[in-house]
């Protein structure tokens, strides 16, 4: 871990910074150019996105975002892991075809 906190440090998109409360250790956190970076990142994957979708109706993708939250709860993935997504989504189970 401390290697890859020293590359993004050397990269400028993260610091290090005294724990307010613990004298022993140090908070890690992003910097300006992460943040950037990380709006950058997330407009290349919403143009990847969409390109890929582009062929499928609004119903479709619900239901494909739903399969594949089915995939990952039932697979032990971590929650949380996509931010656009929300717990408002329908089950896998209730398309009606």
């Amino acid at each position: 871990m401390v290697g890859l906190v020293d590359e993004l440090e050397d990269r400028g998109l993260t610091e290090r910074r005294r724990h307010p409360a613990d004298r022993r250790a140090h908070a890690i956190h992003l910097t300006a150019a992460a943040h950037d970076l990380l709006r950058r990142a997330q407009r290349v994957a919403d143009e990847h996105e969409a390109e890929l979708l582009a062929g499928i109706g609004e119903d479709d993708r619900t239901y494909l975002i739903a399969l594949l939250q089915y995939l990952a709860d039932h697979t032990g993935l971590p929650t949380g892991v996509h931010p656009g997504l929300h717990d408002n989504q329908p089950s896998a189970t209730s398309r009606r075809c």
